[in-house]
């Protein structure tokens, strides 16, 4: 077995302990409470739909998500099936070209095209039998590529938040030093991140 593919086995196995049939870690968005096992669940939904697509070890996806639980299940995915990410927000012409220029075989995105898939909330991927998919956003920061390799090395517990340490997020945290220095991190430290709009919420005032 070479180290490339212990490395891969290591990223799966240290997913599926975190995320599957766990309440920790937990997103909490003005979508409400995402537990683990929900954003596991959500992205196999998704890696049955990307390797539907096409998507494979060492395929590249664009994302084009906004902050929020969908994003993260397309994310786990995504290195579930050993994909790079490019992160970040389609251009506003041409955006199906701009998808083959950056070298990645399809995108996600809140849009139609033959080149997208869309998601449904956390629902996973929209399906046309399901009539209008629910309302998402898009990316609000510049696109960056996320190597696998950087996810899985930032993918370990640091024990900087232990189980039930609460995180608050900055408002996009999808850009590359956020998601590699503070979420993955703290995803794998089981802890529950909080996005800046619930806590400026009225309601919890």
């Amino acid at each position: 077995m070479t180290a490339t593919v212990e490395s891969r086995a290591t990223l799966e196995n240290r997913l599926y302990a975190r995320f599957r049939a766990q309440s920790l870690p937990l997103l909490v968005s003005m979508a409400g409470t995402t537990p683990a096992a929900s954003l596991w669940t959500g992205s196999r939904l998704w890696v049955q739909a990307l390797r539907e697509r096409g998507a494979e070890s060492g395929s590249r996806l664009w994302v084009d998500l906004g902050p929020g639980p969908a994003v993260l299940q397309v994310l786990l995915a995504a290195l579930w099936l050993d994909c790079d990410t490019v992160l970040g927000a389609l251009p506003a012409e041409e955006p199906e070209d701009a998808v083959v220029r950056a070298g990645c075989s399809l995108a996600v995105a809140d849009r139609d095209g033959p080149w997208v898939l869309r998601p449904d909330g956390v629902s996973g991927p929209h399906r046309v039998e399901d009539g209008v998919p629910r309302a998402g956003h898009s990316s609000a920061h510049a696109p960056w590529l996320l190597l696998r390799e950087e996810a899985d090395a930032a993918f370990r517990p640091t024990g900087a938040l232990g189980p039930h340490a609460t995180l608050e997020l900055p408002a996009l945290w999808t850009e590359r030093a956020a998601l590699l220095d503070l979420v993955l991190p703290a995803l794998a430290d089981g802890a529950a991140l909080v996005e800046p709009a619930v806590l400026a919420s009225p309601d919890l005032a």
